[in-house]
Parts: structure tokens; sequence; C-alpha cells
């Protein structure tokens, strides 16, 4: 096998809708972030709905995520709407990823994992928010 993966993600019976972390390991690079395989168009009208109605607890987490080393992914509409140069993306976005990708041999140098898993306490806040589009309250 060429890639070799590493979710983490709450029990589900099927993968898209569900937000994961993940780390991916490839031949010539390694990846790590947060976001959705293949969110249902049902959990992205969610996202849009919530900007819509409570832009500010994204905002916070778009501004935090844009100081980090980890950029957002995923195919945009066209035009799907306007609710600021902020959370035009991702409110327009067809899926929903934020990542960071090094090459391989950055993965096995001393101080990746301390790096990895930091990175992944810095995602957390917006697994939270992604999970709760999923109806849990626990987050909200």
């Amino acid at each position: 096998k060429g890639h070799l993966w590493f979710t983490i993600e709450r029990p589900h019976e099927r993968f898209e809708g569900v937000p994961a972390l993940y780390f991916e390991l490839a031949p010539n690079y390694f990846s790590y972030g947060c976001g959705y395989w293949d969110a249902s168009p049902a959990t992205m009208a969610k996202l849009r709905r919530r900007i819509e109605t409570d832009p500010k607890r994204l905002e916070k987490l778009v501004r935090k995520l844009n100081k980090s080393r980890f950029t957002l992914s995923g195919e945009q509409f066209n035009a799907e709407g306007d609710v600021g140069k902020l959370l035009n993306p991702w409110y327009n976005a067809k899926n929903i990823a934020v990542s960071y990708d090094d090459n391989p041999e950055a993965a096995v140098h001393a101080g990746a994992q301390r790096r990895s898993l930091a990175g992944f306490r810095e995602l957390m806040p917006l697994y939270l928010y992604l999970d709760s589009l999923g109806g849990r309250s626990r987050t909200e």
C-alpha cells in the first residue's frame, strides 16, 4: 500500500457527514488535519445555516486557524453566497477540511510527534464545532 491513514472519529454507521482527525503518511509527503472525508449536502447546509445565524463562533476558530500551519482545502461552489471575506471560503465549500502537509522525512525527525500532537490539540475546537453539526449538544 502506498499510503498509511490513521483517523480518529466518533462511532458511526456511515463515513459521510462525520468529521475526523486524520494523519496520512505517503511516499512523498505526510499530512494531518481535521474535516470531512465526504460531507453530505445536508451537513454542509447545516454549516451554512450556522454561519448565517451564528457567525462569531466560526469566525473565532477561523482567525486562529489562519495564524496556524493549517490550510483550508476542499472544492468550492462558483457562487453560493457572500457572508464576508473571512467566512466565504467556508460558506461556499462543497466539503471542509483543514490540513498541514510536509515532506515524509519531517514526520520522523525528532519532535515531529510532539508537533503533530500539538497540531491535533489546535484542531480540537474545529473538530467539536463540526461534530456539533450532527445534532449533538455537548459542545453547543
